[in-house]
């Protein structure tokens, strides 16, 4: 069922307003085993959201039963809850500011992708192999998403995007060794797997090489793109997120818009508009024109993630990042501005000089959102480098800190922003590789 064919049902239902948000994924998966492209596994997913209102009630439901009786039932069971419901305080109408376009990010080579990914499968386990390690494995995913946008004020749209995601693993001889790296992008072009393979071959032989150890304290670290994205797009959805703004879940407010948050090197911003970015999109579950949000330019505060609602609460206009859903808004791309940094491992050993080399992260938990203390679990090729030249391979170590370190002692970056995700991002990112001071490494209880 489509998103206008729902609103209707949902009018005649007997709400005041209703939205409907319908997406189909339709998705590859080549799966990378024991040096080989091994099988190819094909998905096709739907779903529904939607939003519905009734005498400033709110109620919303997701689902992937998109038949004509299952959103019937569905719209039924939400006219019996709705009416038990109180008021919604934060009710805002459903509006949009201005008028509204869309745009397709389609790459046409997907149609008959299948050998070229194949080809370019190899050509990342050759380059890897190359470089000196042993095994691989991984996948590279592939598909097309069709969404469509309806409301009850007649506003109906449609758009489609597609996303192309190569992720290897490299393994050697030694079982504790691996070495990783993940690369996407809206283009089947976007994506250089013979520069990818040759990457994490080349850290899985320079960390073979090394002896092992653990180490605490706190140290200089550069982080990969696969790092930096993953933790600097969980500050921006947390601390710059006007939802959490006015339910104090940020140290920020509106009176620190316009002051220094972060050290002059940094600039986060939400590419939401941009078609070339994966995760983006033209429009928001409100009905809004998406934009690229600039959070933070040169350290200080410029803006905040709004919808509807945080939005009407903040005096402002919303940002179009009604992203999932109505209640809280959500980035969907974070980019951080190049910086002068070389992106070639020695000259960022070099530049490092002692400090700590971090080439992946998992998971990420907190002990307090607000105050930004959190942890994550350090995660293949991760180095300690003395006097620019890596010594050690580090095992068993996290790094323990705060946003504030993040912001504060965020130094430089690689000139050449990668688009990067793996399962455990929260959002698509273009990030560099980055240069922290006084990072907050310890030891695992394992390694004690």
């Amino acid at each position: 069922m489509d998103a206008e064919t729902i609103v209707k049902l949902a009018l005649k239902t007997g709400f005041n307003e209703a939205v409907a948000v319908v997406r189909v994924s339709k998705w590859r998966m080549l799966r990378i085993a024991n040096n080989e492209a091994s099988v190819f596994n094909y998905w096709i997913d739907e779903w529904a959201s939607v939003y519905l209102t009734k005498d400033r009630r709110i109620y919303t439901f997701h689902t992937s039963n998109l038949s004509e009786d299952a959103i019937k039932v569905k719209l039924n069971e939400a006219l019996s809850v709705i009416s038990r419901l109180n008021e919604d305080p934060e009710y805002v109408p459903v509006t949009h500011q201005g008028s509204v376009s869309t745009w397709d990010s389609y790459d046409s080579s997907i149609e008959d992708a299948e050998e070229k990914v194949i080809d370019m499968v190899k050509e990342a386990i050759d380059a890897s192999l190359s470089e000196g390690s042993v095994r691989n494995a991984g996948a590279f995913t592939y598909g097309v998403s069709e969404s469509m946008y309806s409301d009850h004020t007649g506003l109906n749209l449609n758009w489609k995007g597609t996303f192309f995601n190569l992720a290897i693993r490299a393994f050697h001889n030694d079982p504790e060794l691996s070495s990783m790296d993940a690369l996407t992008g809206r283009r089947l072009s976007d994506i250089d797997a013979k520069g990818l393979g040759s990457r994490v071959g080349f850290m899985l032989s320079l960390a073979s090489k090394l002896p092992k150890t653990s180490v605490e304290g706190r140290f200089r670290v550069i982080m990969s793109p696969l790092v930096a994205g993953h933790l600097y797009s969980i500050i921006s959805n947390s601390w710059m997120n006007a939802y959490n703004v006015l339910r104090n879940l940020s140290p920020l407010g509106v009176k620190d818009i316009g002051n220094k948050v972060a050290s002059e090197p940094l600039t986060l911003i939400d590419l939401s508009a941009d078609p070339s970015r994966v995760g983006s999109e033209p429009v928001d579950f409100e009905g809004n024109q998406t934009s690229n949000v600039t959070l933070v330019k040169n350290g200080v505060l410029s803006s905040f993630i709004t919808n509807n609602r945080t939005a009407s609460k903040l005096s402002g206009k919303s940002t179009g990042n009604a992203a999932h859903g109505w209640l809280t808004p959500s980035i969907r791309h974070l980019h951080i501005g190049p910086g002068s940094l070389k992106d070639d491992p020695q000259s960022m050993f070099n530049e490092l000089g002692n400090g700590v080399f971090v080439q992946n992260n998992w998971y990420t938990r907190f002990q307090n959102i607000r105050e930004g203390i959190f942890s994550t679990v350090c995660r293949d090729v991760v180095l300690l480098i003395e006097n620019g030249e890596p010594k050690y391979v580090l095992k068993g170590v996290r790094i323990s800190d705060r946003f504030n370190t993040l912001l504060n002692n965020y130094m430089d970056s690689t000139g050449k922003p990668t688009q990067v995700f793996w399962w455990d991002m929260h959002v698509p990112s273009t990030v560099p590789y980055i240069l922290v001071d006084k990072v907050n490494i310890t030891k695992s209880f394992e390694s004690r």
